[in-house]
């Protein structure tokens, strides 16, 4: 069977093509060739079909749907349905896998031409990129699934696909200049934007006026000039650009270190957190070139001591292309995610953070292609909890550390950790129950700096800070971490190591 997504969904076998004629039914097929050998939960195709408020019949209006992808399936392949839901698309806890060979199938035969292709680059072997990139074109017939209604699910997948076609010939071009010697290396360096460039989701050009118009070095209406580092930027997503940690410690941090910082706004009506990945992803497919080096910072809680080189050389010395920060603690999933992980864990720290990430553009948002949303149908453990009630999409489906560490766990080769705290370094407390966190969050609420969770934070961090960091950038994640570091800020005791790297 031949799967073709790259344009107006096709099924073909032998010679005979057939679809279902039915828009949804086709809605569902597509959501499942997106997701193909992945277990995809009710939970998921739901809100794709009907949006926010589904019908109370949802679920069994959903089965009548899939039964017509079988029977569709069925006359395909002159099987029967039973035959089709027994060996093809198959009943999971909670949802449906469709088992497929790869190797009929346009998409994965895309992204691994694409895969092959930046390797061959990053190797400075361009006439073989270029080649790759050539057929990396050829399945293209026009706009991803051009003919299914791109619901809340499939929709960003959808687009994130378009933004991959849309820059795949600027990219050819490219490489066809540099073999035929039309690029040259000379010339003046790009044109750098001024040291930090603030950006709205959909906004172009970048608005650059409220953030850095305080900073300490622009109070005279100027800027300190860099020269950027080429091929590196820090990235960070903000919606409140007068946050203290951002303007005080983040920003001025970077201006330090000679780092080039793009703050992402997301300032859209409704915006939440579950949307930052969309909007980073959406920013590195239209703004980033694929073979562009991106460190994802946090906005709130994070700054940074070291510069591009060390930054670099650091990060060659990891075996993957992706690389986390890690941390002591399993969040969101407490004791249920270390169920999850089949090895010991690495100390000193085991578990993926979130708010710290480097790699290429184009690695970034080819993960976010593959894994549109949490992969939780590939962990029999969530399966199960789900049978119990628990949807953990539903419960940590916002959180970002959440949908990586899931991505993380199916791409070890791909997505490494920063066990040893040598690019990122994570200064939140080791908690056994991160109910803790919530409470010591509302005891400081209630009382303030009086509160005891505020002073133990404080006596904690005073002692940690006596150790020099070892890292590019350090992460302040929690609460009560971040409002101490701004205290001591405040009262001019944070150690020399930290204020040393902040523009005098």
């Amino acid at each position: 069977m031949e799967i073709r997504i790259l344009g107006p969904l096709v099924l073909s076998y032998t010679g005979r093509t057939v679809a279902s004629t039915a828009p949804t039914p086709r809605s569902v097929l597509a959501l499942l060739l997106l997701q193909a050998d992945q277990a995809v939960q009710a939970s998921t195709l739901i809100p794709d079909l009907w949006g926010a408020n589904p019908p109370v019949s949802a679920r069994t209006t959903l089965q009548t749907y899939v039964l017509q992808v079988r029977k569709c399936l069925g006359r395909l392949l002159d099987a029967a349905v039973t035959e089709v839901a027994r060996r093809l698309l198959v009943t999971v806890p909670g949802g449906y896998r469709l088992g497929l060979d790869a190797t009929e199938f346009d998409l994965p035969t895309f992204e691994q031409l694409a895969t092959t292709e930046r390797r061959s680059l990053a190797a400075g072997e361009h006439v073989e990129a270029a080649a790759l990139l050539m057929r990396a074109r050829d399945p293209w017939r026009g706009p991803a699934l051009a003919d299914i209604r791109a619901g809340a699910v499939i929709g960003p997948r959808i687009k994130a696909l378009e933004q991959v076609r849309l820059h795949t010939p600027p990219r050819l071009r490219t490489a066809r200049q540099q073999l035929s010697g039309e690029a040259g290396t000379g010339g003046a360096a790009r044109q750098r934007p001024p040291w930090i460039d603030i950006l709205a989701a959909g906004r172009s050009p970048p608005r650059l006026g409220h953030l850095s118009g305080a900073h300490p070095v622009r109070s005279n209406g100027t800027s300190r000039q860099h020269d950027w580092t080429p091929n590196m930027r820090v990235i960070t997503i903000a919606t409140d650009l007068d946050h203290p940690f951002l303007r005080r410690l983040l920003a001025p941090s970077c201006e330090a270190a000679g780092l080039r910082l793009d703050v992402l706004e997301g300032n859209q009506k409704g915006f939440r957190p579950r949307d930052k990945r969309a909007l980073l992803t959406g920013y590195l497919a239209e703004q980033v070139a694929p073979d562009e080096l991106v460190m994802f910072t946090d906005a709130y809680d994070t700054l940074f001591l070291r510069g591009a080189d060390h930054i670099r050389t650091t990060y060659a010395g990891f075996a993957q292309r992706v690389v986390f920060s890690a941390e002591s603690n399993c969040w969101p999933l407490g004791n249920v995610g270390l169920a999850l992980h089949d090895r010991p864990p690495v100390r000193p720290y085991p578990y993926l953070n979130s708010g710290g990430f480097i790699g290429p553009a184009g690695d970034i948002v080819a993960l976010n292609a593959k894994y549109p949303t949490p992969p939780s149908g590939h962990f029999p453990v969530l399966g199960r909890l789900g049978t119990h009630g628990v949807d953990t999409d539903r419960l940590h489906g916002a959180s970002d550390q959440y949908y990586w560490t899931l991505v993380q766990l199916l791409e070890p080769d791909t997505v490494g950790l920063d066990h040893d705290a040598v690019l990122f370094e994570n200064f939140a407390p080791a908690v056994a129950n991160f109910c803790e966190l919530s409470r010591w969050t509302s005891d400081f609420r209630a009382h303030g700096r009086q509160a005891a969770s505020y002073r133990r934070e404080r006596t904690r961090l005073e002692s940690r800070l006596q150790s020099p960091s070892g890292a590019a950038q350090v992460h302040f994640a929690s609460a009560l971490a971040k409002t101490v570091v701004l205290d001591l800020l405040d009262e001019g005791q944070l150690p020399s190591w930290l204020t040393e790297v902040l523009p005098r």
